[in-house]
């Protein structure tokens, strides 16, 4: 039976869970919830449910719902569950698996995971909650990736590799084995990683160095 899922969020990201969620048979998908997008308008066929103060009107009336919170940014991710969980505590979230991505059977993937296209993930890697492993991206056995991490498209991960919560892989950045790579770090696109990076930190570069502590970045983005 089909699992009722809300989409949280409204940005390209969201559009392309949509679409994931949309060609996997798990879910029946009942609207976006984003307090930016005025109820009752549509993204990607889904009408705008409101913002998420909305959802414990629908979590009682709609048996087993589940949410998904659609949005790139990792911090703004956490800070929209914690708002969730304030509103509706025993709410599910819902990994959302693109068909075409290649999962082994022994990966483990927490929920409110998203996994998109052309995505593969090889024997005892683990996946944690409301990760994005994003287009094309490679990772490969025994890797870890944390809470809220996002590993950007076309990034490649060999085995042993472990991403810490909150931690951002660029696009197109490789990392080597067994390298470990802290919290709330930040791997730029294209970046080859072959030193262990510590947490807090920007990494760029072939091979990667740390070239600005986390405290000098711009503050995260909106939705």
């Amino acid at each position: 039976m089909a699992v009722p899922l809300v989409v949280l969020g409204a940005s390209g990201h969201a559009r392309v869970v949509i679409d994931a969620a949309r060609r996997s048979s798990a879910f029946e998908l009942l609207g976006v919830v984003d307090p930016d997008i005025p109820a009752g308008t549509t993204l990607n066929g889904l009408r705008s449910l409101g913002g998420e103060e909305c959802l414990p009107e629908i979590a009682a009336r709609v048996d087993g719902l589940a949410a998904i919170i659609a949005i790139g940014d990792n911090a703004v991710r956490a800070r929209v569950e914690d708002k969730v969980l304030g509103l509706v505590p025993r709410i599910r979230f819902a990994a959302v698996i693109h068909p075409a991505s290649v999962i082994a059977e022994d990966v483990t993937i927490a929920d409110g995971s998203f996994i998109a296209a052309g995505v593969t993930i090889n024997c005892g890697a683990r996946v944690g909650r409301h990760a994005v492993i994003n287009t094309n991206a490679s990772v490969d056995h025994d890797t870890s990736i944390g809470d809220f991490a996002f590993v950007g498209p076309n990034a490649a991960l060999a085995g042993g590799v472990s991403v810490g919560r909150m931690t951002l892989i660029g696009i197109g950045a490789s990392v080597i084995q067994g390298i470990r790579i802290g919290d709330r770090a930040i791997i730029g696109a294209g970046a080859a990683v072959v030193d262990d990076i510590g947490g807090d930190c920007l990494a760029v570069g072939v091979p990667a160095r740390v070239v600005k502590s986390r405290v000098d970045l711009p503050p995260a983005p909106g939705r």
